[in-house]
């Protein structure tokens, strides 16, 4: 369970080199980590928004604060910087015990 799972981001509108990037026309799509290990690759051309509940990596996550990077892959094939964010894994109550019904 977290506090929210819907990452949300602003496109790049330079190259690292201070080129202009066209984010709408030039992403072929955007490279996701978890905690720095790869969790997917989304193929899409230009998005703000992704649902990380639907990573198959989310339902593994452990209690406590975790990283999220996504970088934005051209359509050469070149992936960009990682930028990065934070967000918690909440637990879940136990469930209750010593149930009866008279």
């Amino acid at each position: 369970m977290t506090a929210g799972h819907t990452l949300t981001w602003t496109n790049p509108t330079q190259m690292t080199d201070g080129t202009p990037f066209a984010a709408s026309s030039d992403t072929s799509g955007y490279q996701i980590e978890i905690d720095g290990a790869a969790a997917v690759g989304i193929p899409i051309g230009y998005a703000t928004t992704f649902d990380m509940s639907t990573l198959a990596v989310w339902p593994t996550l452990k209690t406590g604060t975790h990283t999220v990077g996504l970088a934005v892959v051209t359509k050469e094939g070149v992936t960009g910087n990682f930028g990065t964010a934070t967000f918690p894994i909440l637990g879940v109550p136990m469930a209750p015990t010593a149930l009866s019904v008279a």
